[in-house]
């Protein structure tokens, strides 16, 4: 089963329904699979802003980023997936001690830039965790402290020379 928290609401999936749990009213909606692709296409018509704030820059082990995840005296090292200026999503091998809706702190850190940040599990598939910034929006609108810019924008560029290298060394490469 397949679970991701969206405020109050517990979003669970199963092999047969999409289950929908507000957990302050008690309200439950359930949705047979068949429904999902139309559920989608709202939820993409909803907001085109949403894309862009959400954009994700891939990592590796070879780009440098260093992030670990803490809660109380509990510390998680973390191998990084990919990071945005609204959140990051890593592999951490924790079983069950971050759970869904736990709020915890990340701490980023590239090259000689450093950032702590706030943060709320959203997602958990086995080791693979989400976890959005929540200091990451002031009055609804995106601004994220300067140093997790920096460290999203250096990322990029790395992002981006890799792929230009690979493009330059697929031209020189004879059929």
């Amino acid at each position: 089963m397949h679970e991701l928290s969206v405020g109050s609401v517990i979003c669970q999936l199963d092999s047969e329904h999409l289950t929908f749990q507000d957990q302050q009213s008690g309200t439950t909606i359930r949705m047979a699979l068949g429904y999902i692709p139309d559920l989608l296409r709202f939820l993409q018509w909803l907001d085109y802003r949403d894309y862009i704030r959400a954009f994700r820059v891939p990592t590796d082990d070879d780009c440098g980023l260093v992030a670990t995840v803490s809660h109380g005296d509990q510390l998680f090292e973390t191998a990084p997936v990919n990071l945005s200026l609204v959140g990051i999503c890593a592999d951490i091998d924790c079983d069950e001690s971050l759970p869904v809706g736990l709020e915890v702190t990340v701490r980023l850190g590239l090259g000689e830039k450093e950032t702590r940040l706030t943060g709320i599990v959203r997602r958990r598939q086995d080791a693979n965790i989400g976890i959005e910034f929540d200091n990451c929006f002031k009055d609804g609108c995106l601004e994220p402290p300067e140093t997790l810019r920096q460290i999203v924008a250096a990322l990029e560029t790395l992002w981006l020379r890799a792929r230009a290298a690979l493009g330059r060394q697929g031209a020189a490469t004879p059929n």
